[in-house]
C-alpha cells in the first residue's frame, strides 16, 4: 500500500545480450476497485537499454503453508504474493540474476519509482556510538551530582590526613572513578588505531587471500566473465575454474559447492555458483552454471600463473561484488572451511 491505497509492485524480465536475464522492479501502480479488474500495464518490447540500481529483492506479503502463490492471469502476466527467486525461474524458464534491478526513476516506461538506495548502514553504528558516549556522559554527571560531598570529603581529607596509607587510599580511589569513565574511551581509540585487536584471534582465513586481488575488467572482454560482472552489491560468487575438460570431478565439486550454498541458510540468495572451462560433455541441469569459454579460462589461468604464488588449476576462487577474484581454494578443500569463510564474508559484507 501506498498512501492508503491498495496496488501491484511491477516486475519484468530482462534478458542481456550475453543471455544473462535480470528481474527489473518498474514501479507501483494503483489497483482497480474490483480484483478481478487489472490496471493496464505496459512493458517496452524491443532490443533496449535500461539504467537503475541493484539491489536486494524486495520483502513483503505472508507466506501460507499449502496456499498457492501463482495466479495465471494471462500467458505473460503473473499475480504473486511475494518474490521467490525459485518460484520465478521456473515461471520465467530460466535462471533470474539473484538480485533487482531499481529502474531509475528518470527512465521513461515505468510507474511510480520511489526507491530507497541500499547503504552500508555506516550511520546507525555511529548514532549507537553517540548514543552510548551520551550515556556514559549523563552517569558521570549524576556521579559527580549525588556524591559531590563525598568527593568533597574526600578531597579535603587528602590535604588534611598526615597518614600516608590513608592518603595513598583516597588517591586510589579517584583514580579507580576517574579509570571507570575515562577507560573505555581510551581501549576503543587504541582499538581504532590498531594497536591491538582482539578479534584477530580464531578468524583465520581458511582459504589463501589473493593479494593483490585479481580484477575481472583487466582480463579482457570474455562472455564467462560478464556474468561474474552482475553481481549485486554484498553479493558473492563461488568460481569453479577448470581450463581443461568438465568431467566426473569437475561436476562433482560442482555439486558439492551447489550443497554447500544450500547449507548457508537465508545467505544463499546472496551467493551464485559458476564453472568456467574449456569444453564439457553432459552439462544436464548443470548448464546455466557452466560456461564453455576457452579463451575466459584461459584468461583465469593466465592471471593466476602471473601471480607471485603458484596455485594449481583446476581450483575455487571467491569473487566478490566489486567483481575481483580476492579467494582460492584447491579444489579438495573441504567444504566446510568454505563455507566458514562465506558465512563470515556475508556477514561482513551484509547491506541493510
Amino acid at each position: 500500500m501506498r498512501a492508503a491505497r491498495v496496488g501491484y509492485d511491477v516486475f519484468t524480465s530482462f534478458q542481456l545480450d550475453s543471455g544473462t536475464t535480470l528481474l527489473v522492479a518498474r514501479g507501483w501502480i494503483p489497483a482497480t476497485d474490483d480484483r478481478a479488474l487489472l490496471p493496464s500495464i505496459s512493458v517496452p518490447k524491443g532490443h533496449r537499454g535500461i539504467t537503475g540500481h541493484a539491489g536486494p529483492a524486495p520483502w513483503s506479503g505472508i507466506k501460507l503453508s499449502h496456499a498457492e502463490n501463482v495466479e495465471q492471469l494471462s500467458v505473460h502476466l503473473v499475480r504473486i504474493q511475494r518474490i521467490s527467486f525459485v518460484l520465478l525461474n521456473r515461471i520465467v524458464g530460466r535462471d533470474l540474476s539473484s538480485f533487482v534491478v531499481y529502474l531509475d526513476p528518470r527512465v521513461s516506461n515505468g510507474y511510480d519509482r520511489t526507491w530507497s538506495v541500499p547503504t552500508s548502514g555506516a550511520g546507525k553504528h555511529t548514532a549507537y556510538a553517540v548514543q552510548w558516549f551520551a550515556m556514559a556522559a549523563v552517569l558521570l554527571g549524576l556521579y559527580l551530582k549525588i556524591n559531590w560531598h563525598t568527593t568533597t570529603r574526600l578531597a579535603r581529607s587528602m590535604t588534611e590526613q598526615t597518614t600516608p596509607s590513608r592518603r595513598r587510599r583516597n588517591r586510589m580511589l579517584l583514580l579507580v572513578i576517574v579509570a571507570v569513565f575515562v577507560g573505555p574511551i581510551v581501549i576503543a581509540r587504541l582499538y581504532v588505531m590498531g594497536v591491538f585487536d582482539w578479534r584477530s584471534h580464531g578468524m583465520v582465513n581458511r582459504g589463501t587471500l589473493i593479494t593483490p586481488p585479481i580484477d575481472i575488467a583487466n582480463l579482457g572482454d570474455h562472455p564467462s566473465l560478464h556474468k561474474l560482472a552482475l553481481l549485486a552489491p554484498g553479493d558473492w560468487a563461488i568460481v569453479l575454474i577448470e581450463p581443461g575438460s568438465c568431467e566426473h570431478r569437475c561436476l562433482s565439486t560442482l555439486n558439492t559447492m551447489l550443497v554447500l550454498r544450500e547449507l548457508l541458510g537465508q545467505g544463499a540468495v546472496r551467493v551464485s555458483v559458476h564453472a568456467i572451462t574449456s569444453r564439457a560433455q553432459n552439462l544436464g541441469r548443470h548448464a546455466s552454471r557452466i560456461h564453455l569459454d576457452p579463451a575466459g579460462a584461459e584468461a583465469l589461468a593466465a592471471a593466476f600463473a602471473s601471480d607471485s604464488l603458484t596455485r594449481a588449476l583446476p581450483a575455487l576462487a571467491l569473487v566478490d561484488w566489486r567483481h575481483q577474484l580476492m579467494m582460492y581454494y584447491p579444489v579438495n578443500t573441504p567444504p566446510q572451511d568454505l563455507q566458514k569463510d562465506l558465512k563470515r564474508l556475508l556477514r561482513a559484507s551484509e547491506i541493510h
